[in-house]
């Protein structure tokens, strides 16, 4: 869901907003940070209590977020 919205959020900031290509690519650090950072704690939380619990905790959480 992320990812597919860098896709509509990086043109709209660069013809509405009136941005940059370059400052539109330096938005989308805080995404490639938050991912390359969270990726090891994940993979190390499925390994210790399955994939079926943190599953379930993300669909919520974008549900909560979503609402």
């Amino acid at each position: 869901m992320c990812a597919g919205c860098l896709f509509i959020l990086t043109p709209y900031v660069q013809t509405a907003r009136g941005l940059s290509s370059f400052q539109s690519g330096l938005l989308t650090i805080g995404y490639l940070v938050a991912i390359v950072s969270t990726i090891r704690v994940g993979e190390k939380v499925m390994l210790k209590i399955g994939a079926r619990l943190p599953m379930a905790i993300g669909a919520l959480m974008a549900a909560v977020v979503s609402t």
